[in-house]
This record gives structure tokens, sequence and C-alpha cells, in this order.
């Protein structure tokens, strides 16, 4: 019997070890961003608040956004959205959304990505109520737990 449990452990660990593994984030945690506002009228007083513009969103896509093809998560739990790409692909982008601003990053992932993962806090919300995110993150086909940091010098793979 304990055996039998402690097989269960193991094959229990061997599954869930890719995604709980500490793997460096697909997309940056805050935005940088530069507002410009018009009053609406006269005796109006434009100002900016200092909210920060935390990652609040993500998504992925065959291409580019802007061509709106965008991919369902295959899993959905509680806690984390997970897409598997089989067989790895090799066009797929990754949208990155803030709060408090419209603004959005993208960039095409290096091709052979297997599968790619959001995960929620579970206790903290934005505003609007939405899961406030943790990491978004993905792994390749070419090694075992490999993950892909953006590099901001990169030609977009």
């Amino acid at each position: 019997m304990t055996t039998r449990v402690a097989l269960s452990l193991v094959v229990a660990t061997i599954a869930v070890t890719p995604l709980a593994m500490a793997v460096p984030p697909i997309c940056p945690p805050a935005l940088s961003v530069m507002q410009s506002a018009t009053p609406p009228s006269e005796g109006w007083v434009v100002s900016y608040g200092s909210l920060p513009t935390r990652l609040c969103g993500a998504g992925f896509f065959v291409g580019p956004p802007q061509d709106r093809y965008e991919l369902h998560p295959d899993e959905q739990t509680r806690g984390r959205d997970l897409w598997v790409f089989n067989p790895p692909a090799d066009n797929i982008w990754v949208k990155c959304q803030y709060e408090g601003t419209r603004a959005e990053v993208s960039r095409k992932l290096r091709a052979g990505v297997k599968r790619c993962w959001v995960s929620f806090q579970s206790n903290v919300t934005f505003a609007s109520g939405q899961p406030a995110l943790e990491v978004v993150a993905c792994e390749w086909n070419d090694a075992p737990g490999s993950s892909e940091q953006p590099n901001p010098t990169a030609d977009g793979r």
C-alpha cells in the first residue's frame, strides 16, 4: 500500500512539474506609458495620476494580433489558462495587456513553442474584478522545461 501511494505521488509530481517550474515571464510585468489629454472645455485642467500600468491580460494568436486570429485556451482552471500546441507551432504571437491604459505590446514567439500558460493570483483582483495575473510563460520543444524571456533587442523571434 505504501508503494502504491509513493508511486501515485511520483506520477502526480511528474505530471505537474513543467507548469510548476519557475520560468521567466513572457510579458513584461509593467509598461511605461505616456498619455496626453485635451481639456473638454474652458475651466477644466488635465492632470495625471500615478496608477501603475501592471500586466492584466494576455492572449495568444496565430500571426500578428492585428490579424485577429486569437486562440482560445485548451484548458481553463480557476488559477490557470493553458494553450497546447501539438505539433509545436512556428507562428504564435503573444499580446500583453496592461491596467489603466489601452496600450498593449505583442511579439512573435520563437519557433517550436509547445505550450503556454497564464497563471492567476488566487486572492488578488483588479478594480475591474478580473483576477490579477501572476505569470505568462511558455515551454519550447527543444528542451524539457525550456522557456523564453523577452529580449528587448531581439528581432521579434
